[in-house]
């Protein structure tokens, strides 16, 4: 191996290593911090116990000096001027055992500050591309939909696929039938939809009532999202007994009081928009399950 090629081998290996450092440096910088602020717990701890020493040492030598003020030895003049001497020193020595806590208290803070910083840059990057990608996405479906029409874009975004099948009947004919079969990895077309079934906390097995507890729950959701100008796919997946995922906790609506706005501006589950003969069995109680497939604005934490 010549020496530029391992010039090169230390040169990647080096620039991996810093890479992996910047990788982790919040947490790095974190533990930093907290290290660092017990540490200057104990070190002024430990420099409390020097306190006694000093302060009694000052007190000896003021008295020494208030004593002899006004003799041969020490003049009244000279007296005040060792006394404030004395006063300056015992701020200095103060201070000197105080340091290293003082020191390290700092730099701990602003390891847990920068740590802080870097997250937040972070966030910011990620959300930035988060509401990108959503933006594009929901912006190709309005096209699919333009060209292509609904039933289309539902298609394309589920995924489904037309499965034949033929079926041997007791006259010796065959019949065959085509459905359509979900292929893709989403139940909904934004990702983000969930069912509503027998695993929801809220589901009943009345008939018929069961579209009735999804409309309740919308229209208490566009309440909300009123009230606070702002609602959370997480709270919407609570109102319904269903579990809360973690797209859930950063996408959601945010309402202006008619402003512009690039959303609805409402909460919409877009159940009505599905399979019609699914829909109406729901119901009248005939089917078991809906697909709560959220209108959601994208991400929301930048602008809240």
């Amino acid at each position: 191996m010549n020496l530029e090629a391992i010039k090169t081998a230390v040169t990647s290996r080096t620039a991996r290593q810093v890479l992996i450092v910047q990788k982790h440096s919040p947490r790095i910088l974190l533990v930093a911090g907290v290290v660092g602020v017990v540490g200057a717990t104990v070190l002024a701890c430990r420099a409390t116990l020097k306190l006694p020493q000093i302060l009694e040492d000052h007190e000896k030598h003021a008295a020494f000096v208030a004593e002899e003020a006004g003799t041969e030895q020490i003049s009244h003049e000279d007296a005040n001027k060792q006394l404030a001497r004395a006063n300056i020193k015992l701020v200095f020595d103060i201070a000197r055992v105080y340091a290293p806590a003082a020191g390290l208290t700092v730099l701990g803070i602003a390891s847990l500050t920068g740590s802080h910083i870097i997250l937040d840059k972070r966030h910011t990057g990620t959300m930035a591309a988060l509401t990108a990608v959503d933006k594009a996405y929901k912006n190709y479906r309005e096209r699919v939909v333009e060209v292509h029409g609904k039933d289309a874009d539902r298609q394309f975004a589920q995924g489904a696929v037309d499965q034949t099948v033929e079926e041997k009947l007791a006259d010796g004919t065959t019949l065959v039938t085509t459905d359509k079969v979900v292929k893709g990895p989403h139940i909904g077309g934004s990702g983000y939809a969930q069912v509503f079934d027998e695993r929801s906390g809220r589901f009943t097995r009345e008939p018929g009532m069961n579209a009735n507890i999804i409309m309740m729950a919308q229209h208490y959701a566009n309440d909300k999202l009123r009230s606070q100008g702002h609602l959370f796919l997480n709270e919407v997946w609570d109102l319904l007994g269903l579990p809360r995922t973690k797209e859930g906790a950063v996408v959601g609506w945010i309402y202006e009081g008619g402003r512009d706005h690039t959303g609805d501006g409402y909460v919409s589950f877009n159940i009505w928009d599905g399979d019609q003969e699914i829909v109406e069995a729901f119901i009248l109680g005939k089917e078991k399950y809906a697909v709560i497939d959220p209108n959601v604005d994208g991400p929301i934490w930048d602008k809240i």
